[in-house]
């Protein structure tokens, strides 16, 4: 690279876009063969809004070197924003053709189709980033909101849970609670979990502050009218698809959620099985329920498993969210203020997380769902929602 495009890019770097044009125009009067200054001199002609201009330079650069797929790529970039859209199309996809799954060109191809309202095309364009292992957190968010412009509720959550896996971001957080408020979804709760993340991360977020604004003013009497109901399930039913280790143990052991002492959980094992014995399958942290003791001494040799014994951590931190899934209670459905479960939230943005709480978690919300007592007084839906 000569010392000229070494400053013009410099000069471009500050926003000095003309000073950079002028000594690339200079050098190309006396080099009219350099084709990265052809290219150089477009960019600076682009951000200087002479669209025009840059796509005649970007030609002559294509004339020096025809198979130069990245300049076909900007042609076709500089041509849509200047309203060629056929013509800025056929050099983006020719670019493809020169450099098939080049992600620059997919994104440009993306960008045309999204302001052309073409969310599917724009899908599988971004899609085939993702597939290639190319895809960032940008693109993973782009995935999700063209799903989202396209009803595609499922797949939206899917990649804005993505998009923050991968970092951790107010604008994927923020989406995902514009999606829990969509009347075809109705998932407000979800919502406001997702605002106080992206308000933890950013506490001035002011889009955040004002739709967690507005879903709480829904949601308050809501809680009231629900916080009203207790008893959805009889004892009987309590315990049915979830088991904590953790409660089992009655707390937390010395050793909390790091390398769990062995020796501890053996001792308390041998003791839970001998209450167990002699209270024909209570256990006092469980209260008057009777359960298969080898199902719950099985639940405890739970904690020797790293991921497992992480899995239900998250759980037993999140006092609401166990008591949903042992008892039946539906205040992890509810709204109570300041108190969000960022355990539980943060563990989500784990696949293997989700997997593992999914089975007991509609299991339980099925069995609480359909339970009697609880459809006489008020609908899930409503609370939720």
């Amino acid at each position: 690279m000569s010392a000229v495009i070494e400053e013009a890019n410099r000069l471009r770097s500050i926003n000095n876009h003309a000073e950079a044009l002028r000594i690339l125009d200079e050098l190309l009067l006396e080099h009219p063969e350099d084709a990265v200054a052809w290219s150089t001199a477009a960019l600076a002609l682009r951000s200087l809004n002479r669209r025009k201009e840059a796509a005649e330079y970007i030609r002559e650069s294509l004339k020096l070197f025809p198979a130069w797929a990245n300049a076909w790529t900007r042609l076709g970039m500089v041509l849509c924003e200047d309203g060629e859209t056929q013509e800025g199309r056929s050099a983006l996809l020719h670019a493809l053709r020169l450099e098939p799954g080049d992600p620059f060109t997919l994104r440009s191809l993306a960008e045309l189709a999204r302001n052309e309202k073409n969310f599917e095309e724009e899908i599988s364009y971004l899609l085939e980033i993702h597939s290639n292992g190319q895809a960032d957190a940008n693109d993973l968010n782009a995935i999700g909101i063209a799903a989202f412009n396209n009803k595609d509720f499922s797949t939206a959550i899917q990649f804005y849970n993505a998009s923050f896996a991968v970092k951790h971001s107010r604008r994927p957080l923020y989406n995902l609670a514009v999606l829990y408020n969509h009347p075809e979804v109705s998932q407000d709760v979800d919502a406001t979990d997702c605002l106080r993340q992206s308000l933890a991360l950013d506490p001035d977020y002011q889009l955040a502050k004002n739709l967690l604004g507005r879903i709480t003013q829904r949601l308050v009497p809501l809680a009231s009218q629900a916080s009203e109901v207790d008893n959805l399930l009889e004892e009987d039913e309590w315990f049915r698809f979830y088991l904590n280790p953790f409660e089992i143990l009655g707390g937390i052991p010395p050793s909390e959620n790091a390398e769990i002492d062995k020796k501890w959980v053996q001792s308390a094992k041998k003791r839970i099985k001998c209450e167990l014995e002699l209270e024909d399958g209570r256990l006092e942290p469980l209260g008057n329920v009777s359960l298969d003791k080898n199902r719950i001494l099985e639940c405890v040799d739970e904690m020797f498993d790293g991921e497992r014994r992480g899995f239900h951590w998250t759980v037993f931190q999140t006092p609401h969210l166990l008591n949903f899934l042992t008892r039946g209670e539906i205040n992890h459905f509810l709204f109570f203020g300041d108190n969000a479960p960022y355990h539980a939230l943060d563990a989500l943005a784990s696949e293997g997380f989700r997997e593992w709480l999914s089975e007991p978690f509609a299991s339980q919300y099925n069995l609480v769902r359909l339970s009697n007592s609880f459809s006489v007084k008020v609908k899930l839906g409503d609370v939720i929602g």
